[in-house]
């Protein structure tokens, strides 16, 4: 069976729905090639009439999905509103690089954002904080009243790390080869510079256990004051200034600098402990339990879960949409008006492993 998904998430486009109409031209195109089922999403939108099921062609209507991404897996084809940039993560190691030169070319004519595995994670937490700047700096808006506490959560990547230090390089030349690197890297470097960030594939890693120990002991003495700064100095420093972040002298430098420990004497005998081992390990498992498989993965108020290292426009959606559950624009009987009242929420992402 050949699926067609028109979406529009959770937003309103009317005319987009309503061009599916029973005998309008679109259907007709449809059943001309040869689809068997349309699932037609309408979100905050009217409904269509339900029953536009003709010949062949076998429609679903319905205004949400619980699970959109299952949706969208088996369908052969998905129309959609443009509503914020999609984020594209060619497969360097297929069709000698062609996906690589397409994304790049249809980036340049700002269609798309293009980015790797790699580099999502910090570039999810930069844009995380542009859009949590952004929303503040409005007093005036609905959206500058959460109070976010931000919290980063451990995650493994690549389990086959070890304690011994390998290659960066050689270890991405093994998995993509030379020119697949190469592909990635001047991907990755293109999108790296609107983050403002220097992006470099050179340097020595290992496995990252003692890295995310040092986060979960920053924001159990600190909070996210004390274990984002943390963070963004540690994703600079393996993405951007080549520091192994599994490197206990690395990590000891940086635990000081942050605040995490008074001197370096306090920050080696953590290391040389197993404090808060069990509850980083706990947390890896959770994660698997929850389904993540890559980060960065958000998770907001326990309620709204997001991949991806989403354009700050997206955040702030998720932000306007915590706050108006019901879409209501903001104008809900049972919100506070009171100047100066915020609302309070927890919003954890996966840190890179």
């Amino acid at each position: 069976m050949s699926t067609v998904l028109v979406t529009v998430g959770s937003t309103l486009f009317d005319d987009l729905i309503h061009a599916f109409a029973p005998k309008g031209a679109v259907i007709k195109a449809l059943k001309e090639a040869k689809f068997d089922k349309l699932l037609l999403q309408y979100g905050k939108g009217s409904s269509p009439v339900a029953n536009i099921s003709s010949g062949d062609l076998q429609v679903d209507v319905f205004r949400f999905s619980d699970d959109i991404d299952a949706l969208i897996a088996k369908s052969d084809l998905v129309i959609s509103h443009a509503g914020r940039k999609l984020i594209v993560v060619p497969n360097t190691s297929l069709m000698n690089n062609h996906q690589a030169e397409l994304a790049l070319a249809l980036e340049h004519e700002n269609y798309l954002y293009v980015s790797t595995p790699e580099s999502l994670c910090f570039f999810g937490i930069r844009n995380l904080n542009k859009a949590l700047a952004t929303a503040k700096s409005n007093p005036s808006s609905l959206v500058a009243r959460l109070n976010f506490d931000l919290e980063l959560k451990p995650f493994v990547l690549d389990p086959t790390l070890t304690r011994e230090p390998i290659d960066r390089r050689k270890k991405y030349e093994a998995r993509h080869g030379k020119e697949g690197l190469a592909a990635r890297q001047r991907m990755t470097q293109e999108r790296a510079k609107e983050c403002g960030v220097t992006f470099t594939y050179d340097g020595t890693v290992s496995s990252t256990h003692e890295y995310h120990r040092l986060l979960y002991a920053a924001y159990e003495k600190g909070g996210q004051g004390m274990q984002v700064p943390l963070a963004e100095r540690l994703f600079s420093g393996y993405f951007e200034n080549r520091k192994n972040p599994g490197s206990r002298e690395y990590l000891a430098s940086e635990a000081v600098t942050s605040g995490v420990f008074p001197i370096i004497e306090a920050a080696n005998e953590f290391f040389e402990s197993d404090e808060y081992d069990a509850e980083v390990k706990q947390g890896y498992l959770t994660a698997r339990m929850m389904g993540v498989s890559g980060v960065p993965f958000f998770v907001f108020d326990g309620k709204v879960a997001v991949r991806g290292a989403q354009p700050p426009e997206a955040f702030l959606d998720i932000f306007t949409e915590l706050l108006n559950p019901n879409g209501s624009g903001g104008d809900t009987a049972d919100q506070d008006t009171t100047p100066g009242a915020s609302k309070g929420g927890k919003a954890e992402s996966m840190a890179c492993g």
